[in-house]
């Protein structure tokens, strides 16, 4: 900060108001209108061609002072003394929704969502119309004025201009995890004005439950789970939240681009039929299958009385039949039957009528049980070695003497040797801290998923996988041979695919991203096409 006589440009820097990765803001006064002002002292990155960078600078500080809205923070002036960077905005006496929430952790009403959501896309329209991406919308950047009115602050400025100038690489997102769109997450330069509205999704998601799409223990995690994890309904976290905005949300929130509102205008259109309670939404499905799981009203049709009653009358008559014939066998961890497998609508018979269920040999069932002892005595020692919490029997099946294991989400797991001795058939590692997986190379493993874990490629060698899932990858060169039928990547930023021609895949995915050099967009290809695929999009 030029501190000399305490002001930057021609503004007084009378009190600091706050500072953050960004930089800093401070109180100030405007010598010609006599109003208050915040200034915003930026911190600049790229020191390489700063005449450049400082002309764009001033160029897009008054682009963005000519948009007059009265929901956008006014830019007043953009400048530079010396090395600061400086924009003068207008200054708000008041808190942000960030604070709001925090009085009201259950959700704000939802005539005030939806009603705030229409002011902020009105002021976002205005702000892309100038070519503008905001690229971090967030409660915090929703001020609320001393009459109620809302101010979105923070346009995305010295952002725009650091992907300009080559500050962003692949794989580095600029935003804030908790509503970052799944394309800026993987890579900065795919923003654009359909990542706004995904994340004014995430916020007005937050407005409306009291609590953000996703919940991680570290910003990587957060930001994975919006690339790849499925969204929860509104309404299942807050089951007064209004159907047809929980409608929106959920499409302006939708993983693919292209499946989302694709500009302001469009939103507009349906946050004013539901305010009016007139007229139909564009979104004809109130939450699309690949988002999440919110069964519609036609699944949610209630059974008739005598097809439930029928249902759990033949559930009940198997289990004692089963109790009755196996009361002195040993247990197993492998059900015989489930609820799934039951017809909905065979009717009742007496127990002469039903045909008993293959009895399991005494064998069997002693391998299991000692199998699930001697796994939970693993679990046990893995507990003790990491600060993880405890491993229930939810994590883990048994069938046919090999277990499925789910470690996924435990940050703290990192020495995983108390598994080496165990028959595991597929293992869920994600998000974890796992760096040495050679550790499991005896234990059989058909099924590895290791997204969101850094570790060398060339650990897999001797292993025996058909199924590998991937996260971030910038090289495959060091992909052993492995009998892999199935091959999943969350984001591959590489050069070449040419490795891949040395395996015998049945299906490769690249999911939400892709190499420069790679069509856009998730791949998905199957058998014949997959060499097809490597050879056309090999550079030579």
């Amino acid at each position: 900060m030029s501190s000399k006589n305490h002001h930057v440009g021609d503004y007084p820097l009378i009190r600091l108001l706050g500072k953050g990765g960004m930089g800093s803001v401070w109180l100030s006064h405007h010598p010609i209108l006599d109003i208050p002002l915040a200034i915003k002292i930026l911190q600049v990155k790229n020191q390489d061609n700063a005449a450049e960078y400082r002309k764009r600078f001033i160029q897009e500080g008054l682009l963005a002072a000519s948009i007059d809205h009265p929901n956008l923070l006014r830019i007043y002036d953009a400048g530079v003394d010396e090395a600061n960077h400086y924009l003068a905005m207008e200054f708000i006496d008041g808190e942000d929704m960030g604070k709001l929430l925090k009085r009201h952790p259950d959700g704000l009403p939802n005539q005030q969502v939806i009603e705030s959501a229409i002011m902020i896309t009105e002021a976002l329209n205005s702000a892309h119309q100038k070519g503008i991406v905001h690229r971090d919308l967030k409660p915090e950047n929703i001020l609320i004025t001393k009459s109620g009115s809302l101010k979105l602050a923070d346009l995305g400025i010295a952002k725009n201009l650091e992907d300009r100038n080559g500050v962003t690489t692949t794989g580095v997102a600029l935003g804030t995890p908790h509503y970052i769109a799944p394309e800026q997450a993987l890579n900065a330069t795919n923003a654009d004005q359909r990542s706004d509205i995904y994340t004014l999704g995430a916020t007005l998601y937050h407005l409306i439950t009291g609590t953000t799409p996703y919940i991680g223990n570290t910003p990587l995690q957060v930001m994975m789970q919006h690339v790849q994890e499925p969204l929860e309904h509104p309404q299942s976290r807050n089951a007064t939240a209004d159907t047809q905005l929980c409608s929106v949300i959920c499409k302006m929130m939708e993983k693919r681009p292209e499946m989302r509102y694709q500009n302001c205008s469009e939103l507009l259109k349906d946050l004013q039929i539901i305010d009016q309670g007139k007229g139909t939404l564009s979104s004809e499905s109130p939450f699309d299958s690949l988002n999440g799981s919110m069964p519609t009203k036609k699944q949610t049709k209630k059974k008739k009385p005598y097809t439930l009653i029928t249902t759990l009358s033949f559930a009940c008559l198997v289990a004692l039949f089963f109790l009755l014939q196996n009361d002195n066998e040993p247990s197993t961890t492998e059900p015989l039957i489930t609820s799934a497998e039951i017809p909905p609508t065979i009717p009742v018979k007496s127990p002469s009528q039903i045909t008993p269920p293959k009895r399991i040999p005494i064998k069997t069932k002693t391998i299991a049980h000692k199998l699930t002892s001697s796994l939970t005595q693993a679990l046990k020692r893995l507990q003790s070695q990491n600060p993880i919490p405890t491993i229930g029997s939810e994590k883990f099946t048994i069938a046919h003497s090999k277990i499925s294991l789910d470690l996924s989400d435990n940050m703290g797991l990192k020495d995983i040797a108390a598994l080496q001795d165990l028959p595991i058939e597929k293992i869920n590692l994600n998000s974890t801290s796992v760096t040495n997986i050679n550790t499991l190379k005896n234990c059989g493993i058909k099924e590895l998923h290791a997204h969101n874990l850094e570790f060398d490629l060339r650990q897999l060698e001797g292993f025996q996988l058909t199924h590998l899932k991937l996260g971030y990858i910038d090289d495959l060169s060091h992909l052993p041979k492995l009998p892999l039928k199935k091959l999943e990547m969350i984001h591959f930023s590489g050069s070449s695919l040419k490795i891949l021609n040395s395996l015998t895949l049945d299906e490769l995915i690249i999911s939400a991203g892709a190499s420069n050099f790679l069509p856009k967009g998730p791949i998905h290809l199957k058998g014949l096409e997959i060499q097809r695929f490597i050879s056309r999009n090999t550079p030579k």
